[in-house]
């Protein structure tokens, strides 16, 4: 095992113990990855431009959870709790933003992102916070209509 596959599990094992993230290391790669889990985990995904302007508006009210940013694709994904049916009530919303929920799997910054580090966090809290979805995509409605 290379010192950047050791560097990159010990990352991966403080994800989990930290944050609580049910997170794997996707074999050969260094990549870290949190699988979507039913009633436990997800994501919200959207614009850098717009995800900025969401975090400030959860900071102020102290429900930021872990916000990473993907540079090359300047998208930003906020880790939240699972949905419950609301984002079905603003999807029109959603799609004129060009928001959306995550897909199957979660990508944290990691060794894998390589030189460039592509996924970096915006925040990256110091406990398994984690805000309700509702809750920031109330924040995405909010800041969209100022």
């Amino acid at each position: 095992m290379s010192p950047t596959d050791i560097e990159t599990a010990d990352q991966c094992g403080s994800y989990r113990r930290v944050l609580g993230l049910p997170v794997v290391v996707v074999p050969r790669s260094r990549w870290i990855v949190v699988r979507r889990v039913d009633g436990l985990v997800d994501a919200v995904v959207m614009p850098s431009w717009l995800g900025t302007k969401v975090a400030l508006w959860l900071a102020m009210d102290q429900q930021l959870g872990p916000v990473i940013e993907h540079q090359q694709t300047a998208r930003t994904t906020f880790v939240t709790g699972p949905p419950d049916g609301y984002e079905h009530t603003i999807f029109a919303t959603l799609v004129r933003l060009n928001a959306g929920l995550g897909g199957s799997y979660i990508m944290l910054p990691s060794r894998g992102d390589g030189p460039s580090g592509d996924r970096r966090w915006l925040f990256l809290p110091r406990n398994g916070f984690r805000p309700a979805m509702r809750v920031v995509l109330d924040a995405v409605v909010a800041v969209s209509r100022r």
